[in-house]
């Protein structure tokens, strides 16, 4: 779909429900009265804020071929005098979801999330800027110089080789640039040959840990005050295995936009599935320290709802040692974040092996044990690299 008819949809919906071009234009004038009150002046400054509906559809016809760059704006500048931090690309994806996610009035639910047809309409508007940032037209020199020069969270130094980029043919296109592999090396997993030790599977941070009660359910989160989530059959959807990790263990981490996007097996294995769900894209924003904060976390509950990969990974036969059935779920959040398998049921992989990546947006993974491992989790907030230990079987 294009930009012009992804924005047409969108004026044909809202003339057909006044009631929601109502709640849409209340959204986006509390999104700026609370923001003013709430954002530094310079990122208030800095980012667009509709104030009606007629402004809002000009807003997405403008963001739907915007293309990720981080800037030397003072509303992305750091405290000590020519810093930078990487937080332009994250807080536009933030506020596109802040303007939409208010509660005017007392509301139960917000705009975004009390009506279907506008939920529908935010995922197919994220799957079609998914579209273009697959085309030349979303990277080219000065889009890579802006996150070499402005955002050195990114490590795009760790996927250079001479200066230019390690992917034979360059990157041509914003995702291939965003799930950019890294140059070898800089990822050793930590004892290869042992299940007993779990492989961190991605560059991320510890979130959550539950238990699995014997129902399949962790404790239950409501969103937006009326759907509750939290068994993990509802999460793994279409799997021969989504009951067999009842009374087993849940373990959450989070990937930042700025990370690298490719995932490994936290173990060794005979990979038993690999298949992607489709699912919404949403997320619930609030305002933090002055800034804006996606609530990427399973307290939320969107893991249960939007895009995910599932990979079931049998170690019984395993020459790293037998721990039962792991389950790797790998969760698109944000805007477009789609995800992609790589890995092929019936074959063998090594703890460490890739078996995927994620394309622009944030992004969480989930490990599920079954019950009977004994299992300790690492639940140190620090951000942890791809292969290091991140739990212990005992």
């Amino acid at each position: 779909m294009s930009d012009m008819a992804i924005a047409q949809r969108l004026r044909d919906l809202l003339d057909e429900d006044p009631d929601l071009a109502a709640g849409l234009e209340q959204s986006l004038v509390q999104a700026r009265q609370v923001a003013e009150d709430g954002l530094k002046d310079e990122l208030l400054e800095a980012l667009p804020w509709p104030q009606s509906v007629a402004e809002y559809v000009d807003y997405i016809d403008d963001f739907a071929r915007w293309v990720p760059r981080e800037t030397d704006s003072p509303a992305w500048r750091a405290q000590a005098p020519h810093q930078r931090y990487a937080q332009e690309v994250s807080d536009r994806l933030s506020h596109f979801f802040w303007i939409i996610d208010q509660r005017p009035d007392g509301r139960d639910t917000s705009v975004a999330y009390g009506s279907d047809t506008f939920r529908e309409w935010v995922t197919d508007f994220a799957r079609d800027w998914g579209s273009f940032l697959d085309t030349p037209e979303s990277f080219g020199p000065d889009v890579l110089e802006s996150f070499i020069d402005n955002a050195p969270e990114y490590h795009v130094g760790d996927s250079l080789i001479d200066g230019k980029p390690n992917a034979p043919s360059g990157w041509m296109t914003f995702n291939q640039f965003f799930a950019r592999e890294l140059n070898g090396g800089l990822r050793p997993i930590a004892e290869p040959g042992s299940n007993r030790s779990i492989a961190s599977p991605a560059d991320c941070t510890f979130q959550h840990r539950y238990d699995i009660d014997d129902a399949s359910n962790i404790p239950a989160t409501t969103i937006k005050g009326t759907h509750k989530y939290g068994n993990i059959a509802t999460l793994l959807t279409g799997s021969d295995y989504a009951e067999k990790f009842a009374g087993g263990t849940f373990t959450h981490y989070m990937l930042p936009t700025h990370a690298y996007h490719r995932f490994h097996l936290p173990v060794g294995g005979l990979v038993k599935e690999s298949f992607v769900t489709h699912g919404q894209a949403f997320m619930q924003v609030e305002l933090f320290d002055h800034g804006l904060k996606g609530q990427d976390n399973a307290e939320t509950g969107f893991e249960f709802f939007q895009t995910r990969g599932v990979v079931i990974i049998d170690t019984t036969d395993s020459p790293c040692g037998d721990i039962g059935t792991v389950a790797v779920v790998c969760v698109g959040m944000q805007n477009v974040a789609s995800v992609t398998l790589t890995c092929t049921p019936g074959k063998h992989m090594a703890k460490g092996d890739e078996f995927g990546y994620f394309t622009f947006g944030g992004s969480d993974i989930i490990l599920l044990f079954q019950k009977g491992v004994d299992i300790d989790i690492d639940t140190a907030e620090e951000t942890r690299l791809v292969g290091v230990p991140v739990a212990r079987c005992r």
